[in-house]
């Protein structure tokens, strides 16, 4: 960092401190994802406590989100507690790094690591290397010996194959040694604890046949909305098309969205484990992120977002439609009026329109229901559903037709049953309501005898009628404007008519 500052410093003075501090930031944050896949947020939060970086709070919350939620979303806790709480956050993390021993993961945001650091951290070998040992002597080397030299910790696969190629050069192995070397390298990269490993070999997942019929006509590449029960598995379809997508296209760029940030982490933790190599990356709605879409689509092949992020950078120029080839709509049955689904297919269609050859991302809609929207009638369902397909500008709608059989085995699909409801000409409660009030009614008859001055008669008709009750207010509006009747009488005729009304 230092070595960084100093020219900087030198050309303008004050200024280094600053402007390291912003590309630091922006270094971090571009590559977060790969961060978040290699560190361990616990190794380095009690550096971070004790220089200030974070607090007590901040501290218990991430070691809750660790064993709560695990290692990925501690690490986000982390740095949003890091960039809140302050400025020299940057420099303050890289010093965390040094002295939790991760130096492996400093040495790749390091701008210009010396030749010392880099043979420390064994990223290379020393300048005194067999020095001054000739062919010769290495050669008589003992097997022992060539692979205590050899076996160096590696940065990545082409490194790794480099070095193999160079010891095979030199003749200072055998094949059989040398495939016992590259098991040694193996075993040495997948078996280190925590964040250590690089990428981890795809989970396979077998769908069941109802399944695969629901990704047929997805997977021709068309615009498709998949429509299933709830617990029909269609987020394992819309992975096992995603893995296909991923296999077949040259520069796959593929965007899942769902409604909700829980429902987008969802999503992410289960499809980075069955991804294999393929890099995935979350962009969380609360997450202040410094690095453009645009360059983080030069790194990764999967995002998962909220739809509103995307219009987001879109309209900021951050990106285009066109620029991915694989779009998934989680309950897409929200693409109406004014749901962000429904704005970013506007901006598709408009698209569309406007350069008809220029290749468009394909949309597959995931849903329980379609809908019938505010239609009370089958016409107006019908049309409910038009409009939304139309506003997906699907090609195909996927249901399963083959395999019914099967899926009623795994889904509990509720049975359809049409009951007449017939008319109830005996009715028991009514009755009993009625009768309850004949006797108030009775009350209030004898109130009148008692004051005969009094012309407030009750109203005909039948009980609980609309006609009865507005004539109940009105009355006891009348007798709480009469000033002739006497004060205990009238509070009585009034109880009576409220409990009638």
């Amino acid at each position: 960092y230092q070595r960084f500052v100093d020219p900087i410093n030198e050309e303008y003075p004050d200024r280094g401190d600053k402007f390291c501090q912003e590309y630091f930031e922006f270094l971090i944050c571009y590559l977060k994802g790969d961060l978040i896949e290699r560190l361990e947020p616990m190794h380095i939060c009690g550096f971070l406590y004790q220089n200030g970086c974070i607090e007590k709070s901040d501290r218990d919350k991430i070691a809750s989100e660790y064993h709560s939620n695990g290692r990925s979303q501690a690490c986000q806790e982390l740095f949003f507690c890091m960039q809140r709480k302050k400025k020299n956050w940057p420099v303050l993390f890289m010093e965390a790094l040094k002295d939790s021993d991760r130096s492996d993961i400093k040495c790749k945001m390091d701008l210009a690591p010396t030749p010392e650091e880099l043979v420390r951290d064994g990223i290379a070998f020393g300048s005194d290397h067999n020095q001054g040992v000739p062919i010769a002597e290495i050669q008589n080397l003992d097997e022992e010996t060539v692979v205590k030299r050899v076996v160096t910790p590696v940065q990545d696969n082409n490194d790794e194959e480099e070095l193999s190629d160079s010891v095979s050069a030199l003749g200072l192995v055998e094949d059989g040694d040398k495939a016992a070397m590259d098991s040694d390298y193996e075993e040495e990269k997948y078996m280190k604890e925590g964040s250590e490993k690089e990428f981890s070999k795809p989970k396979e997942i077998k769908l069941r046949e109802y399944q695969l019929e629901l990704a047929e006509k997805a997977l021709t590449g068309k615009n498709t909305v998949i429509c299933a029960d709830t617990g029909s598995g269609k987020t394992w379809v819309a992975l096992h098309i995603v893995q296909e997508h991923l296999n077949s296209k040259e520069s796959p760029k593929v965007a899942f969205m769902a409604r909700t940030n829980p429902l987008v982490q969802q999503q992410y933790t289960l499809f980075k484990n069955f991804l294999g190599e393929k890099r995935v990356y979350i962009i969380n709605k609360d997450e202040k992120s410094t690095v453009p879409l645009k360059k983080l689509m030069e790194l990764y092949d999967v995002f998962f977002f909220t739809p509103q992020i995307l219009i987001n950078n879109i309209e900021k120029g951050d990106t285009r439609i066109p620029e991915f080839t694989l779009l998934i709509l989680d309950e897409c049955h929200h693409t109406a009026k004014g749901e962000p689904y429904n704005n970013l297919m506007r901006k598709y269609i408009k698209t569309k329109h406007n350069n008809k050859e220029i290749p468009l991302p394909q949309i597959v809609g995931l849903t329980a229901s379609i809908g019938v929207g505010a239609a009370t009638a089958e016409e107006g369902a019908i049309q409910h559903m038009i409009k939304i397909f139309s506003n997906l500008d699907v090609h195909e709608i996927s249901t399963v037709e083959k395999n019914k059989e099967e899926m009623k085995k795994f889904v509990a699909i509720p049975t359809e049953e049409h009951v007449k409801m017939e008319v109830c000409y005996k009715d028991p409660c009514k009755e009993i309501i009625e009768e309850e009030m004949k006797k108030v009614e009775n009350i209030y008859e004898n109130l009148m005898k008692r004051n005969l001055n009094s012309r407030q008669n009750l109203p005909g008709g039948e009980y609980l009628s609309k006609t009865y009750l507005g004539s109940i207010i009105k009355l006891k509006n009348q007798i709480m404007c009469d000033t002739t009747l006497p004060k205990d009488s009238g509070r009585e005729m009034i109880c009576c008519l409220t409990h009638l009304g």
